[in-house]
């Protein structure tokens, strides 16, 4: 199941990200993750304030896996689809 907090901090539009990247062998990447008691989270955040907190998830998952993580920025924004919520 999918949750969303519509009481949560609210941002305003996003228009950046920051993500964790493991860095394979081959030289490609993955967006890394963590296993939760609700399953896997991306390490992913949308506002500066919380790179801290990625950062020491990405010392945790170097340590753990031997390989290196990076810390990457997208900005910009282009809304693909949108989903309206069932009429009542």
């Amino acid at each position: 199941m999918v949750r969303h907090d519509p009481n949560g901090d609210p941002v305003g539009p996003i228009d950046q990200i920051y993500v964790l990247a493991a860095v394979h062998q081959d030289g490609g990447e993955g967006i890394a993750a963590a296993y939760t008691g609700a399953g896997w989270m991306p390490m992913v955040a949308t506002q500066e304030r919380s790179l801290d907190k990625l950062r020491e998830a990405a010392g945790v998952i170097a340590a753990d896996t031997g390989r290196p993580v990076v810390l990457l920025k997208f900005t910009g924004r282009a809304v693909l689809e949108s989903f309206d919520p069932p009429s009542n």
